[in-house]
């Protein structure tokens, strides 16, 4: 059902197409204790293996081949720990199964396990099981969609506010690069001093004389005039 055929299990399959009562049940027997064998779904489908399940003798072989092929433990073994470890480490050396086996903590952490045989009636299960995983998937890749586009939007915000603020940036250093040169060309240019010192001339005699001035002149001119008097009359 769906697994990988080798050599080995193909002989025995053959076997099994002609094999009946006794040798069919024999033949179960040999399938289990072969190396290398571990699915047995192609077995269970031969009608001679099947109809072993009518018969009282053979029956029990029957059920045991399918405890190997579906079966599974619901408890852990506690009284052979040491054989359950061999069994991981046997399972691991021929690819069963990979993973990182802890003694210290009695631990083992299954990283691969090789595929089983599946029942017919497991199929409407797995494929519930499959669609409830799909549709988690769907639901954690839309919330990554929506966690994209907001970090997207933070992302062109933040780019906007740095090209707004170089652009500042470049205004106000081209402004102050541009004062600059003039407070330069200034104070490298007579010319232009002396247009600045006829400035600032001018606005002093738009205001007029101080008022200490006018007082000179005028103290000035009453002593010049009284000295005068004086003179003409000697």
């Amino acid at each position: 059902m769906g697994s990988t055929l080798n050599g080995e299990l193909e002989q025995f399959l053959l076997l099994g197409k002609s094999a009946k009562g006794a040798a069919a049940s024999s033949l179960i027997l040999r399938v289990l204790e072969a190396s290398g064998i571990y699915v047995f779904g192609e077995l269970l489908d031969l009608p001679n293996i099947t109809a072993l399940g009518d018969s009282p003798e053979f029956a029990s072989h029957l059920e045991l081949l399918k405890l190997f092929a579906y079966a599974s433990s619901s408890h852990p073994c506690q009284s052979c720990f040491w054989e359950l470890e061999d069994l991981i480490i046997e399972g691991s050396n021929s690819r069963i199964i990979q993973g990182k086996l802890d003694q210290k903590s009695s631990h083992f952490e299954v990283d691969f396990a090789k595929g089983r045989d599946i029942k017919k009636e497991d199929i409407s299960s797995i494929i519930n099981t499959l669609t409830s995983w799909c549709d988690s998937c769907d639901g954690i890749l839309s919330c990554l969609e929506q966690e994209a586009n907001r970090a997207n939007g933070l992302k062109a915000g933040s780019i906007k506010h740095k090209n707004e603020v170089s652009t500042k940036h470049a205004i106000l250093m081209r402004s102050a690069k541009d004062q600059q040169i003039n407070d330069t060309v200034i104070a490298d240019d007579p010319d232009s001093r002396m247009d600045v010192d006829r400035s600032i001339c001018e606005r002093r005699d738009k205001k007029g004389p101080s008022n200490k001035s006018k007082g000179t002149r005028t103290s000035g001119s009453a002593n010049t005039s009284k000295g005068g008097g004086n003179f003409w009359q000697k």
